[in-house]
Order: structure tokens, then sequence, then C-alpha cells
């Protein structure tokens, strides 16, 4: 289904319609979420099994994966219990987030090399 509106989502510089609410409607857009947000907590391979295949349908669609998916769970690592209940379970755990996350810690160069 992606890979047939690859063209139209190209054309239109976003993802269709339909691709979307697949997305929805397939559990793919939660899978990455804790299983208390309605997700099934992949392991790191799994993740990137799943940007593969995306990918392999649909660059663009690959993207939104890798954009989007990892975004919520790593989003609600970070929030409080109560804060945790507002975005996720308030909203049915229909949340997505998009954004880049960058590594919490430093690299320092020190004889020999360097210390993580």
């Amino acid at each position: 289904m992606v890979r047939a509106q690859a063209a139209e989502s190209e054309q239109n510089r976003t993802l269709t319609p339909a691709a979307v609410e697949a997305m929805w409607s397939s559990g793919l857009m939660s899978a990455f979420n804790p299983v208390a947000a309605g997700g099934v907590e992949p392991t790191f391979p799994e993740m990137i099994e799943t940007w593969i295949e995306m990918a392999w349908q649909d660059g663009s669609f690959g993207w939104v994966g890798i954009a989007n998916l990892p975004s919520s769970f790593a989003a609600a690592t970070y929030l409080p219990d109560d804060g945790f209940a507002e975005v996720f379970t308030a909203n049915a755990n229909h949340v997505t987030m998009g954004g880049q996350f960058f590594p919490n810690g430093q690299g320092v160069t020190v004889e020999g090399g360097y210390r993580l």
C-alpha cells in the first residue's frame, strides 16, 4: 500500500492520509511505545528491522519511522508518572512526536584513547 502511494506522497511532500491512517490502524505508530502506552517495547534489533522494512517500502516512509517511532518512547522514558498519564493514556495512546535525540553523555580525550 505504501509503495503504491509513494509517488503521490512524493508529489505532495507528505505521506498520503491513507498511509498515515494505515500506520495508526495497524499499530505501527504506537509499536515502539512502552507497553503501558500500547506499545510492544521492541528490542533494538527489532527496531532496526522495522526501519529497514519501512525504508524498503518507500524512503520517505522509512524516514518517518526513524524520526517519529522512537521519539514517543524516548519522551515516555523521561516523563514522571503524572506526565506520562497526561500525554499517553489521556489521549488513548494516539500520540506521536518527531525529533532526533542526541546522546546524553560526554566523550573526553584521555591518554590512550577516550573515556565515555
